[in-house]
């Protein structure tokens, strides 16, 4: 996991970030850097993850540029 200050740019805290990856070793890594962290294993779970994050965001670290209109189940259409 690369080291960067996206989070200090957008005026977050990382306790407020949720990063979502495939590989253990990244999900561990991003857990030590202080984020909230979902190992990706399919679709499904990893959308309830997005929303379920996003429901218990306080509103000072929701970014202020989230459309709470969207459906997240339209977030991911393809899957690699």
């Amino acid at each position: 996991m690369r080291s960067g200050r996206s989070g200090a740019c957008l005026e977050v805290r990382p306790a407020d970030c949720l990063f979502v990856d495939d590989y253990d070793v990244n999900i561990d890594a991003a857990r030590a850097a202080g984020l909230r962290a979902h190992l990706f294993e399919d679709n499904a779970r990893t959308i309830a993850r997005i929303a379920a994050h996003l429901d218990g965001a306080t509103p000072s670290a929701r970014p202020k540029n989230v459309r709470r209109d969207v459906d997240p189940s339209k977030l991911c259409t393809t899957q690699e």
